[in-house]
């Protein structure tokens, strides 16, 4: 017999367990984001796991009956974001390098993309970003080297420099999150709000690609509306902060243009793109990035075939030919596969994903890209498969090469486990992708 007291008090309880689990969660996220690395790699690993364990926990119940109140999470996440923006980034001096960029247009009127911060080595900027990019040019777009220098026009080489970045992807991530409340439940919510990676990465790390994941959110919304002029300027915004968002910018492009025939889309991020590459060096600004094509990161699918050929002595210099050449295939079929989407959100997301799973040189933030397009999907699998991924390439990210401990070794096999599940994952979506070709025809592109 149906007891109203008893599914009352299951109902609190069941409320009470998710609550302490997202609290947990946040907590070990800000927690983490406190300590430093190698002292107390036990520690941070430890928390790494409780964060993403309790964020798993609280979705999966989520899933089976929904109890949380929307906006109480969406407080909770917006704090958590507030306090990591504030406390110094441990794990990242990307912000000092941001910085340093926006130095080299300040203090000594040069281009970021056609010189390297190492000319001057006595900025102070340059002196606390790390050694190993010293010597590099910025592979950033126009628009964020103009962000840059504001920042540090504004602060100087203060410690309100490095606020102003991580207090910005502070703002990109909370209006994401606005704008995932005002068209998803509870689950996208915290799938991007309270995701550690995003926590601790994204905004203590003060990281661009909050703002990328902005920009292209709002466009794919306005290109939903049929809002062509706004979702283009977006998008070929998005690529000016980083060129990453170029595969996505393109899908944009290809999804209206499939659906109503526009060429609207390709023209503005063309047009913005042309431009803005122009002010800041033209070719000599895109060379950067393609040198850093040729990077290994240490959770790449090509790293194993790079150590191979190192060890044969012989010449890697293809190896990032094959990776970008198969970034560009599996976006390509992705793309043609899911264009006909009612929605661009899941079109414009894959290409990121596509980037993730088979490029040479990718880093955990980099997914943030991804993230809010994935949640406004609002698709249980998706969002499980994307909370695991995260939760995979944190724990692969705190392996470290040179470190021989107990847990090191034992961290060496989350690397080697995400290498196995990219490759499987890419084969898996081709898979699908080619399915839901031969399914469904193409649509008819309008007059």
């Amino acid at each position: 017999m149906f007891d109203p007291v008893d599914s009352v008090s299951k109902s609190y309880s069941d409320k009470t367990s998710r609550w302490i689990g997202l609290l947990v969660s946040a907590t070990a996220s800000v927690l983490w984001a406190s300590l430093p690395v190698a002292p107390v790699a036990p520690i941070v690993t430890l928390l790494l796991v409780v964060a993403f364990g309790g964020l798993a926990y609280v979705v999966v119940a989520e899933m089976a009956h929904p109890v949380l109140d929307k906006r109480a999470v969406l407080v909770v996440a917006m704090i958590a974001l507030v306090v990591v923006s504030v406390m110094p980034s441990r794990r990242s001096h990307d912000v000092w390098a941001y910085a340093a960029y926006g130095e080299l247009v300040v203090g000594h009127h040069v281009s970021p993309n056609t010189h390297r911060p190492s000319e001057f080595p006595r900025d102070i900027a340059v002196e606390r970003m790390a050694p190993g990019w010293r010597h590099s040019r910025s592979v950033y777009g126009p628009v964020f080297t103009a962000i840059s220098v504001a920042a540090v026009f504004v602060t100087g080489d203060s410690w309100a420099t490095r606020l102003i970045f991580q207090f910005g992807a502070a703002l990109c991530i909370g209006a994401c999150l606005v704008l995932l409340s005002r068209r998803c439940g509870c689950i996208p919510l915290i799938m991007v709000g309270l995701n550690p990676l995003v926590i601790v990465s994204v905004v203590n790390g003060g990281h661009n690609d909050a703002l990328v994941a902005l920009l292209l959110l709002i466009a794919c919304v306005a290109a939903a509306e049929r809002r062509d002029h706004l979702a283009g300027g977006l998008a070929g915004v998005a690529v000016n902060v980083k060129v990453i968002a170029l595969l996505p910018a393109v899908a944009l492009a290809y999804w209206a243009w499939r659906r109503t025939g526009s060429r609207v889309i390709p023209l503005w991020i063309a047009g913005i793109s042309v431009v803005g590459y122009s002010l800041v060096g033209g070719v000599q600004a895109v060379l950067p990035i393609l040198a850093a094509g040729s990077l290994q990161s240490r959770s790449s699918v090509w790293m194993p075939v790079h150590v191979f050929l190192h060890s044969m002595h012989l010449s890697d210099a293809h190896v990032g030919l094959a990776a970008a050449g198969s970034v560009v295939a599996l976006t390509a079929l992705l793309v043609w596969a899911y264009a006909d989407d009612a929605m661009p959100y899941r079109v414009v997301a894959l290409p990121l994903v596509a980037y993730m799973l088979l490029a040479g040189y990718v880093l955990p933030w980099y997914l943030v890209s991804a993230l809010p397009l994935l949640a406004m999907k609002n698709d249980k699998r998706i969002i499980l498969i994307s909370v695991g991924l995260t939760g995979l390439y944190m724990l692969a990210y705190q392996y470290s090469p040179g470190r021989h401990t107990e847990l090191n070794s034992l961290l060496l096999i989350s690397v080697t486990t995400l290498q196995l599940v990219k490759v499987a994952a890419a084969v898996f979506m081709a898979q699908i992708a080619v399915r839901h070709v031969r399914r469904e025809p193409a649509l008819q592109v309008s007059a």
